[in-house]
C-alpha cells in the first residue's frame, strides 16, 4: 500500500514533467519510491567487516624503498609464480581500436583470459573488427581473447556497472585458471612491463586493489537511467542530502581495479546467482550459464539495465533461504548504489569496506591519470543529468609528472592516450622505448653466506633446512652456498621501482624438500637439483628475455653445477613496501 500510494503520486507529478516517455516515467517512479521507502522505513545494515567503521577510512599510503639487509629474517619471501589474469577492457570508441589491440598484445599471455566489451553504440563494425583481429593474432575463435557487445553504456548510469558485471561473469564462465580480475579502458596503456605486475601481485598475493575513499557527504538526488538519459530526481524533505542505509559505510573511487578471484567470484555469485563455473582449463571453451533462481539474475533486458527487477528482487537485501551472509550483504550494497549516480565507482568499493574482504583490501589501483587537470566532459550533458569529469589526454608535457609519481608508486597503467593527438602518441612511444631498452638483468649480490642461508631457509621453510656439510668441506663450499643474484634494473631506469627478486644457489638441501618441490607443480619454487635436465629451456628463456617459464622463474646462469636454484620475491614485513632503485 505504501509503494502504491507513492507510485500514484509520482505518476501524477511526472505527467506534467519534461519526461514524455511512459517507460521512463515508470522507471523513475520505481527508483524514487524504492529509495523513499528505504529512507522512511530503514532496515539496519549488517556489516561483515570485523574492523571498526572508522578504521576503514582511507589512510595515506607511505611507500618506502627496500634494500636487502644481512638479517634475512626481517624480510618476508614469496615463491615465484605466474599470475594468470582475467582482463576486462571496456571499449567505447572506434578511433581507439588500435590502442586496444596494442594493449592486448602488450599484456598477452596464453595463461590470461581477455574479454573486450564493446559498447553497442560504437556500432557492430567495431566488434567485428576486434573479433577478426583476435582470430588473426591468436588463432581460431580468437584464442583467449573474447569480444562481447551486450550493454548499451551511459556514463554515470547503472549500465556501466552492468557492463563490468557482465564482463566479470563472462570471464568466470570462460576460465577457471585466472587469479586476478582487472578492469581497463580503451584509452589505457602500459607504463611498466607486465613482469612488474606479475612480481607485485606475487608479493601481495590474495589482496584486492580498489582505490577507495570513504564518503561522508550525501547525494541530493536519486539517479534513474532510462533508454536515452540518466535522470536526477530530488527527494522532498531531504534537500541537504538523502540518507543512506543505517550502518552502511559508503565508499567511492576509480572504476579501474584489480580483484583477487575469491572476491570477484563472490560478488558475481551474489549478483547473478547459480553456477558460474567455466568449461574448465585455461580459458578455452564456453558453456551456457544455468542459474538457479536468484534475486538479481537477468538484470539486463534488451541491452538495458532492468531497474524494476533489480530493485524489486534486492528488496531487504535480497536474502533468500539459501543465501549466504555475504550474498545478502552484497545485494544490499548493490541495491543502495543503484539508487545513485555512478554505481560503477561505488559498488566494489563499498563492498570492499563493508565485507570480510576489508581485511585483504589495499587502496590502490595501479593507474595514473592527471587528476588535477580533470575537465568537464561537455558531451556527457547530452545523456545525463550528472555531467561527468574526464582526465585530460596525456601528452609530452605530462612526462615529468608521470616520472615523478611512477618513481615512488607501483603504477602499471596510464590514461588517457589519444591516437589523434601527436603529442600523446609521442609520449606513449617514449615510454614504450624506455621499457624496451631498460630491461632488468641478473647481477651478483654479495651479501654473504649467512644471509643467503637465511633467505633460502625462509623461502623453503624449516622442513627444508640445509644438510650439515663436513667441516673440511665447509670452507671450500662457502662461495657456492652463498652465491646469490638479484634481478636489478639499470641505474638509468629512473622511472622504475620493482619488488626485489633474488636467485640463490644452495649446495644441498634435504631430499624430502626436493621431492616436495617437484610434487607441487607450477605452484612450487623454481628449485632444481644440479645436473637435472632443463638448462635448454632456461637458456632459451634467458636469450628471449623472458623471466617466467612454466609458471615459475627461469634463472639464467644457474642451469647446472652443484646445488639448485631458488627464485623468490621479497618485501619488508613491517610495512607495505616496494623496492625502488634510482
Amino acid at each position: 500500500a505504501y509503494l502504491s500510494d507513492c507510485r500514484e503520486a509520482m505518476a501524477r507529478q511526472l505527467e506534467a514533467s519534461h519526461l514524455k516517455d511512459a517507460d521512463c516515467r515508470q522507471r523513475v517512479t520505481q527508483v524514487y519510491c524504492a529509495k523513499l521507502q528505504d529512507v522512511e522505513r530503514p532496515r539496519p545494515f549488517a556489516r561483515g567487516c570485523p574492523l571498526d567503521a572508522g578504521a576503514v577510512k582511507s589512510p595515506a599510503h607511505a611507500v618506502e624503498g627496500h634494500l636487502p639487509t644481512r638479517d634475512a629474517r626481517a624480510t618476508a619471501y614469496r615463491e615465484a609464480r605466474h599470475v594468470p589474469l582475467g582482463v576486462l577492457i571496456l571499449v567505447f570508441y572506434q578511433r581507439l581500436a588500435g590502442l586496444v589491440k596494442r594493449l592486448v598484445k602488450d599484456l598477452w599471455d596464453a595463461r590470461h583470459t581477455f574479454v573486450l566489451h564493446v559498447d553497442p553504440k560504437a556500432g557492430p563494425e567495431l566488434a567485428a573488427e576486434l573479433r577478426s583481429w583476435a582470430e588473426s593474432e591468436f588463432g581460431a575463435g580468437g584464442g583467449n581473447v573474447h569480444v562481447r557487445s551486450e550493454v548499451d553504456v551511459k556514463r554515470s548510469g547503472a549500465s556501466l556497472l552492468a557492463a563490468e558485471l557482465v564482463g566479470l561473469r563472462e570471464l568466470l564462465r570462460l576460465s577457471e585458471a585466472w587469479s586476478y580480475f582487472l578492469v581497463l579502458s580503451d584509452s589505457d596503456q602500459l607504463v611498466r612491463t607486465p613482469a612488474f605486475l606479475q612480481h607485485f601481485l606475487t608479493l601481495h598475493w590474495g589482496r584486492s586493489f580498489v582505490n577507495t575513499e570513504v564518503l561522508s557527504g550525501r547525494s541530493r538526488s536519486v539517479a534513474a537511467e532510462c533508454k536515452d538519459r540518466v535522470n536526477a530526481v530530488r527527494m522532498g524533505g531531504h534537500e541537504d542530502g538523502i540518507p543512506t542505509t543505517p550502518g552502511l559505510t559508503m565508499a567511492s573511487g576509480s572504476q579501474f581495479l584489480a580483484l583477487f578471484r575469491p572476491f570477484a567470484q563472490a560478488a558475481a555469485q551474489a549478483v547473478f546467482g547459480g553456477s558460474l563455473a567455466s568449461a574448465g582449463g585455461g580459458g578455452g571453451g564456453r558453456r551456457p550459464l544455468s542459474p538457479s533462481p536468484s534475486p538479481l539474475s537477468n538484470l539486463l533486458e534488451g541491452g538495458s539495465f532492468d531497474w524494476a527487477r533489480a530493485l524489486r528482487r534486492s528488496a531487504g537485501g535480497g536474502g533468500g533461504e539459501g543465501s549466504s551472509s555475504f550474498e545478502r550483504l552484497a545485494r544490499a550494497v548493490l541495491r543502495e548504489v543503484l539508487m545513485f549516480a555512478s554505481p560503477d565507482e561505488t559498488f566494489f568499493h563499498t563492498l570492499a569496506v563493508n565485507s570480510e574482504f576489508c581485511l585483504s583490501h589495499t587502496r590502490f589501483n595501479f593507474h595514473f591519470h592527471d587528476t588535477q587537470g580533470n575537465i568537464l566532459d561537455e558531451a556527457s550533458q547530452r545523456y545525463t543529468d550528472y555531467p561527468t569529469g574526464s582526465p585530460p589526454t596525456l601528452a609530452e608535457p605530462h612526462l615529468p609528472l608521470l616520472a615523478e609519481v611512477r618513481s615512488h608508486q607501483p603504477l602499471v597503467f596510464a590514461r588517457k592516450f589519444d591516437p589523434a593527438n601527436d603529442s600523446s602518441m609521442a609520449l606513449l612511444e617514449q615510454v614504450s622505448s624506455f621499457l624496451q631498452l631498460h630491461r632488468p638483468q641478473w647481477s651478483d649480490l654479495d651479501m654473504g653466506e649467512d644471509w643467503a642461508r637465511q633467505v633460502a631457509t625462509a623461502s623453503l621453510g624449516p622442513a627444508c633446512g640445509f644438510q650439515a656439510a663436513a667441516a673440511e668441506e665447509a670452507a671450500a663450499d662457502a662461495a657456492a652456498v652463498g652465491a646469490a643474484r638479484q634481478l636489478a634494473w639499470p641505474p638509468s631506469s629512473v622511472l622504475d621501482l620493482t619488488p626485489a627478486v633474488y636467485a640463490l644457489r644452495v649446495r644441498s638441501v634435504n631430499p624430502g624438500c626436493l621431492a616436495l618441490a617437484r610434487s607441487s607443480g607450477g605452484g612450487g619454487l623454481a628449485l632444481r637439483r644440479g645436473g637435472e635436465k632443463g638448462g635448454g629451456a632456461a637458456a632459451a628463456a634467458a636469450a628471449s628475455g623472458t623471466l617466467w617459464l612454466a609458471e615459475r622463474y627461469a634463472v639464467p646462469g644457474y642451469d647446472g653445477g652443484v646445488g639448485g636454484a631458488v627464485a623468490g620475491a621479497g618485501t619488508t614485513t613491517t610495512s607495505e613496501a616496494w623496492r625502488g632503485q634510482p
